[in-house]
């Protein structure tokens, strides 16, 4: 009868094993075993540390990468065993029969667990009303204890089926017989759950986000919506998993199904081939938690702030960069934390991580001790009045701070003139970007009251704002006496002929401004005129931006005539 061995090593006819095939195994192993075992603690300090994590799709996950660290303590060490004293073989009959089953058990559990993250997945979007996904319940726990069961049932019949064979090999013959249904039930099974699971997923969703397209068009701020973009990315991640299975672990079930049929053949390489397609099972392992883990946003944002908090232990820590990292308030909130005896701290950006006004805050309450901050960047996330005023309230003693950028945020007028009070004593603020809020007339005249007093700002950024032609006068008379500002960027507003009048007039009396942008408004022919008019006076601009401000032939030539050296410097439209 044929048979195929689970675990072969070199025939002792054929000498000492090559070297280097033997030193790259043993390098192969000993890093999945490592990584397996550091990253598997790793999501599992995650899994405890954050409540939110702990739905029934991660439980699932969780009890794989379980089976990744049984793998790593009882079934990797004994590979080294086996590789480092080949053609030898130091363990009885019995133990390593034990030791072949536990891997075939652990990779069946592997593979069920992703079949029960698909299903998983696959209830909680075709039953969004009725299936809760964050909820664990006994029926979860005994779904996990199921899929053991069957694990180590089939790893019992497999310690069953195999029997010594007639060559001197540290593994065990198994018979065709055995071998096809062993790759069926255990792997092919499960693998086709998995495939079919995630395709309907995608669809599922893929069909959803039409049906909501259609009927009243794309919003990002619907949660329902966004629900569905979630499990796609999901369902993406976790096809990545069954991917990185396939191939890492599929091909040890087909290699021996393969082997036993031909198993009498003088078949080249057979050796190296069986090792190989067994370190792969390895590699899936030390695999496992990293993809799911990072691809995870969940996961992900909880690893972030656990790296975070063992990097910040670091008291001389000048620098500190964590932009685009979506860690929202809670990761703010934990950085915050960490920073609060960082007395050395000059640079701290967290633009574009989803921080809201919460986050803002513990971020505020943290700087208030911070009397070495140079510079703050929290551009690009939801910040609204409320965090902005916080922030200008921590700041207003810090007379270290020489850039503060809060653009693209959700800040209105009442955190504009919370900004602008705290701007009044310093003294050594040079760079203010509020663009891309919401900032109207009342938020720029305050602006343009504290600029009075405020001698060190020289780069005002108030693009993509509500301002109007009120809002531009206040900015207008606060120029007039303004001897520090040399650049001020108006773009993207409501601004027409009489807030661009307003500016002109003023810039005949200013003397320090040599860049003035205001593209995109709305100043006509006009406000071009007013404009050049003031240039035949102003001798310290260099820079004039009015692209898309609706300029004819009339205010066109009004500018080429009166400041022609200026108007080579910018575009007209």
């Amino acid at each position: 009868m044929n048979s195929s061995v689970l675990s072969p090593t070199v025939n002792s006819a054929k000498g000492n094993p090559n070297i280097f095939f033997t030193a790259f195994g043993v390098l192969v192993v000993t890093l999945a075993m490592t990584l397996t075992l550091l990253g598997d603690c790793l999501i599992y300090a995650a899994f405890n540390s954050n409540a939110s994590l702990r739905t029934r799709a991660n439980l699932f996950f969780i009890s794989l990468i379980t089976a990744d660290i049984f793998q790593a303590l009882f079934v990797m060490p004994l590979e080294l065993v086996r590789i480092v004293s080949e053609p030898q073989w130091l363990i009885s009959d019995t133990m390593t029969k034990l030791w072949n089953s536990m891997f075939v058990c652990l990779g069946t559990a592997s593979v069920c667990h992703l079949a029960a993250i698909g299903v998983e997945r696959y209830v909680t979007i075709s039953r969004p009303l009725t299936h809760h996904a964050t909820i664990i319940t006994r029926e979860t726990f005994a779904a996990v204890l199921l899929l053991w069961i069957y694990a180590i049932m089939s790893g019992i019949l497999s310690f069953i089926a195999w029997k010594t064979p007639n060559i001197p090999n540290p593994g065990f013959a198994i018979s065709l017989t055995h071998a096809i249904p062993l790759l069926l039930l255990d792997i092919l099974m499960p693998f086709i759950v998995c495939i079919v699971s995630y395709a309907l997923i995608y669809r599922i969703s893929r069909q959803h986000s039409c049906k909501i397209a259609l009927l009243c068009g794309w919003t990002p701020l619907d949660d329902h919506k966004m629900q569905i973009v979630k499990e796609r990315k999901c369902a993406k991640t976790l096809s990545l998993l069954v991917g990185t299975f396939t191939i890492c672990s599929l091909p040890f079930f087909v290699f021996h199904v393969v082997n036993v049929s031909s198993y009498n053949e003088r078949l080249p390489y057979r050796r190296y081939a069986s090792q190989m397609v067994k370190w792969l099972c390895y590699v899936n392992c030390a695999c496992n938690w990293a993809l799911y883990g990072f691809l995870n946003q969940e996961f992900r944002k909880v690893l972030f702030v656990m790296f975070k908090k063992c990097h910040l232990h670091n008291t001389s820590l000048t620098e500190l960069d964590l932009s685009s990292n979506g860690i929202g308030d809670a990761g703010a909130a934990a950085v915050a934390e960490c920073l609060k005896d960082k007395t050395t701290l000059t640079e701290l950006d967290l633009s574009d991580n989803k921080i809201g006004d919460a986050g803002a805050a513990a971020v505020a309450e943290c700087l208030k001790e911070k009397t070495s901050l140079t510079g703050l960047n929290l551009a690009f996330n939801e910040i609204c009045d409320a965090g902005a005023a916080a922030l200008a309230e921590s700041l207003k003693d810090k007379t270290s701070l020489t850039e503060f950028n809060l653009s693209d945020n959700g800040i209105g007028d009442a955190g504009a003139v919370a900004v602008a009070e705290c701007l009044k004593d310093k003294t050594t603020l040079t760079e203010l970007d509020l663009s891309d809020n919401k900032i109207g007339d009342a938020g720029a005249a305050a602006l343009a009251e504290c600029l009075k007093e405020n001698t060190s700002l020289t780069e005002l950024y108030l693009i993509s704002n509500k301002i109007g032609d009120a809002g531009a006068a206040a900015l207008a008379e606060c120029l007039k006496d303004k001897t520090s500002l040399t650049e001020l960027y108006l773009s993207v507003n409501k601004i027409c002929c009489a807030g661009a009048a307003a500016v002109a007039e003023s810039l005949k009396e200013n003397t320090s401004l040599t860049y003035l942008a205001l593209f995109v408004n709305n100043i006509g022919d006009a406000g071009a005129a007013a404009l050049a008019d003031c240039l035949k006076e102003n001798t310290s601009l260099t820079n004039l931006i009015l692209s898309s401000n609706k300029i004819g032939d009339a205010g066109t030539a009004a500018l080429l005539v009166c400041a022609p050296a200026v108007i080579l410097l910018c575009t007209l439209t």
